[in-house]
């Protein structure tokens, strides 16, 4: 856990400069070899978020929630106690499988809380999964995959999947002194088969 001033910052591409305010990683490795000698696959997952407060240390630092966040205007401010979760995760959506009509991410998608969306004063994009002001793009969801193995049928199948929210480094700034409280960057790591389901 650090002071969220020290969240990663995106260091090359479209965002670069942008801060990092929530990820999740999954790494899922299949079981080796055959009959009695096979080996147990790895699965663990990563996550880190900015929070309000010393949490727990026993839980993610997120909340449960809904891609909606990203798609409707926010609601009126919600007061935030401490310590409470900034952002969100959200598991077993359909548009986040590998397919044609979707983003070809796995469970789970981090998201931001409708608080934090109030806070900034940030609308959803037209046809982008990325929330903004007046100044334009101010908070975007990030998805990858990478370390594809094949499968018996011959397709690839990432290894490592996951999914990040940035945010503006203004906007990051804003959102702090709006809090005007203890910040924190809390990563988490769990070999939980019950986070990691197929």
């Amino acid at each position: 856990m650090v002071e969220a001033n020290k969240a990663p910052t995106i260091r090359s591409g479209l965002y670069i400069g942008w801060k990092v305010a929530a990820r999740a990683e999954r790494i899922k490795l299949p079981a080796q070899g055959y009959g009695t000698s096979k080996a147990p696959g790895l699965a663990a997952a990563t996550f880190s978020a900015i929070e309000i407060g010393p949490a727990t240390t026993w839980l993610p630092p997120f909340t449960q929630g809904s891609i909606q966040v990203m798609l409707q205007k926010p609601g009126k401010v919600i007061p935030l106690k401490d310590p409470e979760p900034l952002m969100m995760l959200e598991s077993g959506c359909d548009v986040w499988n590998d397919g044609k009509q979707t983003l070809g991410s796995t469970d789970p998608i981090v998201l931001p809380t409708p608080a934090v969306v109030a806070m900034l004063g940030l609308e959803p994009s037209k046809g982008h999964l990325f929330l903004e002001d007046s100044q334009g793009p101010g908070l975007a969801l990030l998805t990858w995959r990478s370390r594809y193995i094949e499968n018996d049928r011959g397709s690839g199948r990432p290894t490592i999947s996951g999914a990040a929210i940035v945010i503006r480094p203004d906007l990051f700034v804003r959102l702090l002194e709006i809090l005007g409280t203890t910040v924190t960057f809390r990563t988490f790591l769990t070999g939980n088969a019950g986070w990691l389901k197929s």
